[in-house]
Parts: structure tokens; sequence; C-alpha cells
């Protein structure tokens, strides 16, 4: 019995093996990681559970059969490190801990935990046996971590925003070099949460902050705003501030902060530019109306003096007059230079010629006790402007210098070839990219406080006493350079004297240098038909009245549409329209192409008392065309006029 006892036995333990294989067969392959065992020398692998598959992709019997198979998907930047340390270890019963990469059958990167522990046998290690838990999603995150944290140093830590912790009770935590500079504290001044936020906000601005903290407890961020912050030393320093609490905080907020001070600067240029723009209409349109008048005035100051010849308290008072007037055109010629509705004629100038030919006259200007010193750019470029009103730019500047040094100084006029870049043009209003030759004006003299460097353009603006300046002389300037497509910056300090910088286009047009002609003052005149159309009758009726004393035979009309009927009524040709540029109803070019369309031979003679878009370009009309500026004299009116009929049958008017 005892035999058959023992037969029956042994079948129950085998039974109960197998149980007991399967049961852990199952519990290591529930678990959620790789179980291993591998030997010490070679690394290959002795078994490995079926999560290898499911999380690297590669067969279960791959990894066994393939003696360096684990060592050989370690990630080329972990395999030697993690290979050395797996035959170093030696202490039995001891965890290790490794992290490192594997490359799986995809190519994907899979990052590992492992723990591992040797098995000693006769003082030898015979095994090593580990469990490896897949880290990925955790390396990943601590990456990303990583990088934000970077990231939100790298802003933290730069120059270009502001960042502020603070308590909405008012307590400056902490704050970045950005920030600390804007207001003048340092690391030391926000120890232990010292500085306090309405120790550096203006009273004025307090009531915008409390309406900021009441957003942020409302709604966790306030929409940003313009304010000011008080620097240590005192000064104003206008910001733009934007915050919002931190997550999982109710009392604590970060605030981002933009120095405004470029913003409000470029702000307050631009609305000086505007107010010049306007002004410079104004003052245009005042010009304009003002040289119909003194081309009345000068007209019949001239007819008067032609009468008048014998000397006498008579002739005496129309010289008067006629002096006046003259004075009176220059004044309107200045407005006309500062609203850029002068007539031009543009050359191709080089500035150096341009100073050279000017030193004698400029030195006897400023006097013997001012040093002038003329600084040329060798193989300067050309610009492409009138050469008369370049020098009234040198004129007039030269004259601001020279009252600026009482007791003597420097004038120094330099040119050079300059190119202005984008970041230049958007600190300066009104400049434009590209290459520009630059003249240089400057003096040692009293210079200038801001406030009156703000108006300096502005005309009639003068730091003058009364009687000594008209203050259009820089105005003038400014409306010169303007329209001839410049841009002019000053720069000055009280007692560091002032620089003018003016920047023309350069062009690639060879230099003109011949000398203008002077126009005749010979009255001359003819005997042609001649249409005068003029919508302001003073002018009309001078102009109409000289014509006719010269020998032509004149028709005239007060607006475009009444031109044209005169036209067709007339019985006999016409020869030469004189005509204002600026009239209601229909303008001078828009009657001289209605004519062209009757006859293309009629020539045109124009009259301007300024001009913006209102000048007829030569390119536009197939026609010849002349123009004469306002105010003029009946002897440059007929002389202009013989010029525009051809100097063919003209006799001198006694």
């Amino acid at each position: 019995m005892a035999e058959v006892s023992y037969n029956t036995a042994q079948p129950e333990k085998a039974d109960a093996a197998a149980l007991s294989q399967q049961r852990l067969e199952s519990l290591i392959n529930a678990i959620d990681g790789i179980v291993w065992e591998a030997e010490p020398d070679t690394l290959k692998m002795v078994f490995v559970s079926r999560q290898a598959e499911r999380i690297l992709g590669y067969p279960t019997q791959q990894w066994i059969s393939e003696p360096d198979f684990w060592s050989r998907h370690f990630h080329p930047e972990d395999q030697e490190g993690t290979v050395r340390y797996c035959r170093a270890m030696t202490d039995a019963g001891k965890s290790h801990l490794l992290e490192y990469r594997m490359v799986a059958a995809d190519g994907r990167v899979v990052w590992f935990r492992d723990s591992a522990t040797v098995t000693v046998a006769a003082g030898k290690v015979v095994k090593l046996q580990g469990i490896m838990t897949d880290i990925t999603d955790r390396k990943q995150a601590e990456d990303a971590q990583r990088k934000s944290e970077a990231r939100f140093r790298s802003i933290f830590e730069s120059d270009m925003i502001g960042i502020t912790f603070w308590a909405t009770d008012g307590r400056i935590l902490s704050a970045n070099r950005a920030f600390l500079n804007l207001v003048g504290y340092t690391q030391r001044d926000l120890g232990g949460a010292k500085l306090r936020w309405d120790a550096i906000t203006p009273d004025e601005y307090r009531h915008l902050d409390g309406r900021a903290v009441e957003q942020l407890r409302a709604t966790g961020a306030f929409t940003p705003f313009e304010k000011e912050f008080v620097h240590r030393d005192g000064h104003r320093v206008p910001v733009i501030l934007g915050g919002a609490l931190l997550p999982g905080e109710e009392d604590i907020g970060v605030g981002f902060v933009l120095d405004a001070s470029n913003r409000r600067r470029l702000e307050e240029q631009l609305r000086h530019a505007q107010k010049m723009e306007a002004i410079g209409r104004l003052a245009g349109g005042i010009a304009h109306d003002f040289n119909n008048l003194l081309t009345a005035i000068l007209g019949y100051s001239e007819l008067l003096l032609m009468q008048v010849k014998q000397p006498g308290a008579m002739r005496d008072q129309l010289e008067e007059v006629r002096k006046a007037g003259q004075r009176a055109a220059k004044l309107t010629t200045q407005l006309l230079a500062f609203s850029r509705k002068q007539i031009l004629q543009p050359k191709a100038l080089d500035l150096n010629t341009v100073v050279a030919d000017m030193e004698k006259m400029l030195k006897r200007l400023i006097g013997e006790d001012i040093e002038l010193k003329a600084v040329p750019a060798a193989s300067l470029g050309r610009v492409l402007a009138d050469p008369g009103q370049i020098e009234q730019v040198i004129l007039n500047i030269a004259i601001n210098a020279r009252d600026a040094m009482p007791q003597g100084g420097k004038l120094t006029i330099e040119t050079q070839n300059v190119t202005l870049s984008q970041a230049f043009a958007d600190t300066h209003p009104g400049a434009e990219p590209g290459h520009y030759v630059m003249l240089d004006i400057s003096d040692t003299g009293k210079g200038m406080d801001v406030k009156t460097l703000a108006r300096i353009f502005e005309p009639f603006f003068t730091t003058k006493e009364q009687g000594k300046g008209t203050g259009l002389g820089l105005s003038t300037v400014y409306g010169i350079v303007k329209q001839s497509g410049g841009s002019i910056a000053v720069y000055s300090e009280p007692w560091h004297g002032t620089t003018f910088k003016i920047y023309l286009p350069r062009t690639d047009a060879q230099a003109d240098d011949a000398a203008q002609e002077s126009p005749s003052r010979q009255l001359s005149g003819g005997a042609e038909r001649i249409l005068l159309v003029e919508d302001d009758e003073a002018v009309r009726v001078l102009a109409g009245n000289v014509l006719r004393e010269a020998g032509y035979s004149v028709l005239e009309a007060s607006d475009g549409l009444e031109a044209l009927r005169v036209w067709e009524q007339s019985e006999a040709s016409v020869e030469l329209v004189v005509t204002d540029m600026v009239m209601p109803q229909m303008n001078g070019q828009e009657l001289a192409r209605h004519l062209w369309d009757r006859d293309p031979q009629v020539k045109v003679l124009f009259m301007t008392g300024y001009t913006e878009n209102a000048v007829p370009h030569q390119e536009v009309f197939e026609q010849e065309v002349m123009l004469m500026q306002k105010p003029f004299t009946p002897a440059a009116l007929c002389q202009k006029v013989r010029e525009a009929l051809g100097n063919a049958h003209a006799w001198d008017v006694q």
C-alpha cells in the first residue's frame, strides 16, 4: 500500500509545480513593465516577459536567441554607459536603479527606469534580474517642463520686457532686470518685499491700478493699459502694463511692462509733423491769396512809376510802395517754401560746389569772430534740387547760427554720402530708407532746450526779440528740404551748440554747373490775340491793361467755362492763352486740354501763386507749356508772354 501511495503522489506534485509555474508567469506578465534575467558577463537575455514585445515591438524569442540583442538596442548615446554599469554590478541583494533609452522596432525612442538586482553564488555573480518600467511619458513631460522653464527664464532675464511678480496688496515680490532698469531700483531694494507698487506710481494713475486689481480678481487678468512709473531719480517713465493672476493663486499676479518712451516720442513727432502739415496748408493758402493782392500792388506801382518819370515826392512815395510790396513778396515766398508749394527748378547739384561758392559770402555774413570750416566729402554723390533754394537753406541756418554765437564760435559745414536704414526711418518720421547726401551744419552756440527744439520749424515762431526776426527762416528750410524729397533732423542742447542734418536723395545724374541766365527787365510787346483767364478780378484787370498797353488784343474770362464760351465766340483765332492754374469750376490744366482739343497749335502760359499737384509737368502734355510765378511785374509779364509766343514780331514798349 505504501508503494501504491508513493506512486500516486508524484502526479499530484507535478501538477502543483505546473500550477505554480503558470501562476508565476501570469503574475510576471501582469506587471506593467518588462521582467528580465540576463547573464552577467555577456548581458545575453535568459528570460524576458511578454511586455517586451508589447512595449518595444520585438518578438520575445528574438530577445533570447540573439546574444547581444539587449545591449545592441540601447540608444547610441546611452549604450556604452549602460553596458559598463550592468557589468560592474556585484552587490548581492542590492537594488540598482538605472535610466536609459532603447530604440523600438518602429524607430521610437523609449525611456526605461530599470530596477535591477544581482544574484551571487560562491562569491561570483551568476545572474542579473530586473524590471524595466516605461517612463517615456514622464521624461517627455519633464523635458517639456524644462524647455518651458528655459523659455520663461530667457524671457525673464532678457531686457526686452519688464516682468514683475507682485501681491494684490501692492507689494512687489520679485522683478527682472528689465523692470528694475525701468524704475531705477536693484534686487537688493526688493528684499523682503520692501518696495511697494504705489511707491513707483504717480497719484493720477492709482485709480487705474485699482481698476486693474478689480478686473484681476474678477477675471484672472486685466486689459493692458498705459500709465507712468516714477523712476528712482524722480523722472516719469511711460509704460504699457498688462498682467494676470498666477494659476492656483488668488493674491499673487505677474505683470508685463513695456517701455513706451519710444512710442510716445514717435507719437509726439507724428503729431508735430501733422501740425506742421496743417500749418503749411494754411500758410500756402494765405500766400496764394496774398500773391494775387501783391500782383496788383506791384503791377500798378510799376505802371505808375512808368508814368511818373520826374524825381519828386510822388515818385519817392511810389518807390516806397513798390519796396513794401517786394518785401511782402519775399515773405510770401518764405511761406510757400514752408508749405512746399513754391516752384522749384531742380538740377543735378554737387553740394561741395554749392558750399564752396558760398564761402566768401558766408564769411562776410557771420563776421570775423566766427570761424567757418568747410569739410567736403571726397567722391560726393549728386542731388536733384533747386540751387537757389539750397543756397537759401544754408544761408538761413548760417544766420541762425550767427545769432546763437554773439561772442564768437565755430560754424562747420560738412558733406557726406550716407545710407539711411529702416531703423533710422522708424525713429525719424518723414525719413525714408535709401541712399542720400547729407549736409551737416553745426555751430558751437547757445543751443536750444527741448521745448524750443520742438517748435523751431513753426512759421512765425522765434526766440529773437521783437523786430529782429520774422520766424520764417527755419520754416523755409523745412519746406525746401521736404519739397526736395529730403528730410531734416536737428540735435541741440543748451550751451552745447546745434547741428542740422539735412538728407537729400542721391541721384546718378551728372552735375549741371551752367550759370542761370538772369531774366531781362525790358518791356516788350506785340500784336497777337491773347485770351486772359483769371478768377481774381484785380489781377485780371491789371494783366489785361498791361497787355493792351503793350499792343496785344486781349480777351478776358473769369473762369474756365467762361473762357470756353469766349473762345467759341471769338471771330479771330487766339494765339496765346494766359490762364491761372487754380480756379473754380474748371482749373487751368482742364481748360488747356479742352482748348487743345479745338486747336492743337494754341500756346498756353500758366500763372500760379503756388503749386501742389497743380503745376503742369511737361511730360503730361504733348504741347509746350510755360509757367509764371505770382506776384509778377508788368515787365515780367510782357517778357514771359513774349517768350511764350516766340520773339518774332516783338517791339519795345516806351
